[in-house]
């Protein structure tokens, strides 16, 4: 719900169940029964994820001040216990080791010598996973972690006040002053050698320069001016009026085979789009297709469309056949809105054998 609004807007889909969710500074940090975290803005932009290797019971936000530390603890089902800060590990709180049960000898002790029971007796052998916890301020201590397992155990956890948490993974970066200088070049004799050569032709050198970047610029315009008359690219020829871009993928080999079309409205301003349609050009006698062609009767802006059209090879010519993939509208009939051309994979003869 937004502040100052009785509406409730939706900001964000996880994909999964949410286990747990807290906020940190201008994060808001997302635990899910995929076993993954995920943090968002706040305006529901995706930020980063990180993916576990157990599910995750529960996520207890924590806020130290003298650590300048705004994260979360995330508890595994497993039993690990970590501090984190964003997506780093800070540090480890409790981890099970894969130990093997070990049976308890059994002494025969008179009535006289039995020892009271121990208040902190809770030494299981097995993971007992953290299901709920709380940080904060606990008598003098300003960090100090309550927290209760499956088993029921109430443990209370306190921050030395001499303990220092980096997060880990991290790639530190220096100050301006603490940088290290370029080391010079050892003068050697290839050195001189190389200058000097470079000082005595360096009109010619200059020229050569000039003339091979004219002629790489000469091949590149080349290119996309037969690019734009052949219309085989994947972005619009008319991109004010149809903001369109198309790209293909292969998916698959042998005798039969996959396109995958990801077709997006680039412009936000603009309408819909209607009454669009994909259409094949290929040599029949070749391949077989079940969607020669696939209509789109609506299109909306800012939207990833994804179609599959499956292709059947049926007469294997052992060369890479090229399929053409036009654009068209039933509005402006004979007017190819963007086109692109799709190397078929050649036959696999053992694929077509079996």
């Amino acid at each position: 719900m937004l502040s100052g609004s009785d509406s409730v807007q939706r900001l964000f889909d996880p994909g999964s169940q949410i286990v747990g969710m807290i906020r940190a500074d201008k994060t808001v940090i997302v635990g899910c029964m995929d076993q993954s975290v995920k943090a968002y803005s706040l305006k529901g932009h995706a930020i980063w994820t990180v993916r576990h290797n157990a599910p995750i019971s529960s996520l207890i936000p924590v806020n130290l001040a003298s650590q300048n530390i705004s994260g979360y603890i995330l508890s595994l089902t497993d039993g690990t216990l970590q501090l984190y800060k964003e997506q780093h590990v800070c540090d480890e709180i409790l981890t099970w080791p894969q130990a093997p049960k070990m049976k308890k000898k059994i002494t025969n002790k008179e009535d006289g010598d039995a020892l009271p029971p121990s208040c902190t007796d809770w030494n299981p052998i097995e993971p007992d996973p953290v299901f709920v916890g709380v940080f904060g301020r606990y008598d003098r201590e300003s960090g100090a972690l309550a927290v209760m397992t499956r088993s029921g155990a109430v443990l209370l956890l306190l921050v030395k006040r001499s303990a220092t948490f980096s997060p880990t993974g991290v790639i530190p970066t220096c100050a301006k002053q603490d940088r290290p200088l370029l080391e010079p070049p050892k003068r050697s004799a290839a050195l001189s050698q190389s200058v000097q050569r470079e000082r005595s032709n360096c009109i010619a050198i200059t020229e050569q320069f000039s003339k091979d970047l004219s002629v790489m610029k000469r091949l590149v315009a080349k290119t996309y001016l037969e690019l734009l008359e052949a219309r085989m690219g994947p972005v619009s020829t008319d991109p004010t009026r149809w903001p369109i871009t198309l790209n293909a993928q292969i998916l698959g080999h042998g005798v039969r085979f996959k396109i995958v079309y990801d077709l997006t409205m680039t412009s936000s301003t603009s309408g819909p789009k209607t009454n669009l349609s994909i259409v094949h050009q290929f040599d029949d006698t070749v391949y077989r297709m079940e969607k020669p062609l696939i209509p789109l009767p609506f299109i909306w802006p800012q939207v990833k469309y994804r179609f599959t059209s499956p292709v059947e090879v049926i007469r294997d010519t052992s060369v890479s056949d090229t399929i053409r993939v036009l654009l068209i509208s039933s509005g402006c009939p004979g007017v190819t809105i963007l086109s692109l051309n799709v190397k078929a994979p050649i036959c696999d003869p053992l694929a077509q054998s079996s």
